[in-house]
């Protein structure tokens, strides 16, 4: 499933577009780790609920800078109290060999 992701402050976060009720979400929630691919590469990470209003208001900001040229039919909800309210931090987890 491809989702947004923003860098703050050398972190990544990730939100529900469709808040709190998205299949993915409440699995991920529920879970609390998943796998990420990107640039070919898959990654095991931890998901951490994110509740600090300074950091959401950063990663606002964050989404803001990156998504803008997807217009604010695509990015008002990213930035709406509903996704705000699922920001999920992504913490690597280690790699065994």
């Amino acid at each position: 499933m491809p989702i947004w992701v923003v860098r703050h402050g050398g972190a990544l976060y990730v939100r529900s577009y469709r808040g709190q009720d998205a299949a993915w979400y409440q699995s991920a929630r529920s879970y609390g780790r998943a796998r990420i691919s990107s640039g070919g590469s898959e990654f095991a990470v931890a998901l951490v609920h994110v509740t600090d209003d300074d950091i959401n208001a950063e990663v606002d900001a964050a989404y803001r800078d990156k998504y803008a040229r997807y217009g604010p039919r695509f990015l008002r909800p990213m930035v709406a109290a509903a996704a705000r309210e699922t920001t999920l931090k992504l913490v690597p987890e280690a790699t065994h060999s």
